[in-house]
């Protein structure tokens, strides 16, 4: 048999159909095995067949087009056939509860605890009112109480383990996702300063007698903090211990003039073209070199995408600080409009690949905040939102 059969047993959206088409298929074949030696021969045969409609429409039904939740409906028809089996068997407990196990089992390998609690005192009722029908002996019906009460915590401790892979996963692919960040936005914003001392290393082993003293030491100064700048992305960004536990990126916060932070991104884009309207005075709690990346970013966007002045504005609402910068060029269009935070949004003429708004989006959302995008006439307006306390403060 292809190993194809079996795939739809593992993990995914509609999984669980599959699984119960496949069980219930076993079963099937099993039922009709043992016709000849059943004491009822022609039930048997009804359940077989009973077993194997329900085996096809949880194999072929078209479960895509419903909610995963949905194919918990595949436990009614398989309730039923077990309640009219036992019926018909005169309630022999040993042919149809390990039934109700495996029928639990299903539910706690699939859907929540909380189902796997509801779905117990509907087999309960089922089992233990069809051998009262058939008029079994008390304890009879207190063994078929026992199995429920076994098929219940089996689906219960299937639950929680699989809830509990399931939040490793998780936690894993965020972390992932994160390191993967991290590296990305390394290499992003490394190209400016590495252009910059570039440019002035060139200028000065290029010069003429022209250049002044303190030209020179102008564009020496310059580099100088450009490579401090690489330095501190470096230290930070590849230290993995900032992937907490819960795989989100942990923060060094600490109450930071916002003022100051916005001045020094101001010089290391280049002042040139760019006003800034902020309260000095001004405090946040934040990640100092998270919030420098955040608004290098949003300057260098203005600066490349649009047109002077660039106009940087701080407002203050309660419990909030709401960062504008505005360019005053074409604006965005609308094609992008809906990915324009997104990863890779775009490619520029020059190879500049669209990371830095995702990372202004992705930095902001692991301080509780966000970024938005309002057209202005002319030009484009982004907007950065940040709590001026962070919940449940993580110091590094």
């Amino acid at each position: 048999m292809s190993k194809s059969w079996f795939r739809p047993v593992e993990a995914g959206p509609w999984a669980a159909a599959r699984q119960a088409g496949l069980i219930m298929a076993f079963v099937a074949a099993l039922d009709f095995m043992i016709v000849a030696i059943s004491i009822n021969p022609p039930a048997q045969v009804a359940v077989a067949i009973a077993d194997t409609i329900v085996a096809a429409v949880a194999w072929f039904g078209p479960w895509r087009r419903w909610a995963p939740q949905w194919q918990l409906v595949l436990a009614a028809p398989i309730i039923a056939i077990i309640t009219y089996a036992t019926l018909a068997f005169d309630g022999l407990a040993a042919g149809t509860g390990p039934y109700f196990v495996l029928l639990h089992a299903w539910v706690g390998l699939n859907f929540s605890r909380w189902v796997a609690w509801a779905l117990a005192p509907v087999t309960a009722v089922c089992y233990a009112g069809s051998l009262l029908s058939v008029e079994q002996s008390a304890e009879t019906v207190a063994n078929a109480v026992t199995i429920v009460v076994a098929a219940l915590l089996v689906g219960l401790l299937i639950a929680t383990q699989i809830d509990a892979q399931r939040r490793d996963r998780d936690r894993i692919a965020k972390a992932e996702r994160w390191r993967a960040a991290l590296s990305a936005t390394l290499a992003h914003d490394l190209r400016s300063p590495l252009a910059t001392m570039q440019l002035a290393v060139e200028l000065v082993r290029g010069e003429d007698d022209t250049m002044s003293p303190t030209e020179r030491a102008r564009l020496l100064d310059n580099v100088l903090r450009q490579v401090d700048r690489v330095n501190r992305l470096a230290a930070s960004l590849l230290d993995m211990e900032r992937i907490d536990a819960n795989g989100s990126l942990r923060l060094d916060l600490e109450q930071v003039r916002l003022a100051n932070v916005l001045y020094e991104a101001v010089e290391l884009v280049g002042s040139a073209g760019i006003a800034v309207d902020v309260d000095p005075a001004l405090s946040i709690e934040v990640d100092r070199e998270r919030l420098l990346q955040m608004l290098v970013n949003l300057l260098a966007n203005a600066r490349r995408h649009g047109q002077p002045p660039v106009v940087v504005r701080v407002e203050q609402v309660p419990g909030w600080v709401s960062i504008e910068v505005r360019d005053h060029g074409p604006g965005v269009a609308d094609a992008v409009r809906g990915s324009l935070f997104g990863r890779f949004a775009a490619v520029d003429a020059d190879g500049s690949v669209g990371l830095g708004l995702w990372i202004v989006d992705q930095l902001a959302r692991a301080h509780h905040g966000r970024v938005r995008y309002e057209p202005a006439e002319p030009g484009a307006r982004l907007v950065l939102m940040l709590p001026t306390r962070q919940p449940g403060r993580v110091t590094g």
